[in-house]
């Protein structure tokens, strides 16, 4: 059975996010320094993020969360957090994402993340994100 990617509509949100939450376990413990699960619900809900699903057999198997950025030249899609099982059954959801940054408006899909994802989703390296805890500066 073929598995589909798609863009959860916002009324559907609360319901699909307790599944989409689980597979998202690991990228959420890893953000968890800016966003918590209810943040990222809440935000879903009043539209301000967005939440992409792969479903295979009736359950969600990757999510996606993204928020669109404003910049004075235009618009970017970016990939809060994403995780699933079975990379290999959903690895084309990069493509599918970015039609529908397109039909946002977005000109760009951006992402941080580990090492790897370069070579796995197809994105192009342009630095690395460092992040320093203000209280270890002295």
């Amino acid at each position: 059975m073929n598995g589909i990617f798609r863009a959860v509509p916002t009324l559907e949100t609360a319901s699909i996010w307790p599944e989409a939450a689980t597979v998202l376990a690991p990228a959420l413990e890893l953000a968890a320094r800016f966003y918590s699960a209810d943040d990222i619900q809440s935000r879903l809900a009043d539209e301000r993020m967005q939440l992409f699903v792969f479903e295979l057999d009736g359950r969600v198997r990757m999510a996606c969360v993204t928020q669109v950025e404003n910049y004075p030249r235009g618009k970017a899609l970016s990939i809060v957090v994403v995780g699933g099982e079975g990379f290999g059954l959903w690895q084309d959801w990069l493509r599918d994402l970015a039609v529908c940054a397109q039909q946002m408006g977005c000109g760009i899909l951006r992402s941080v993340g580990r090492d790897g994802w370069e070579r796995a989703a197809g994105f192009k390296k342009m630095g690395t994100a460092y992040l320093m805890e203000i209280e270890d500066v002295r």
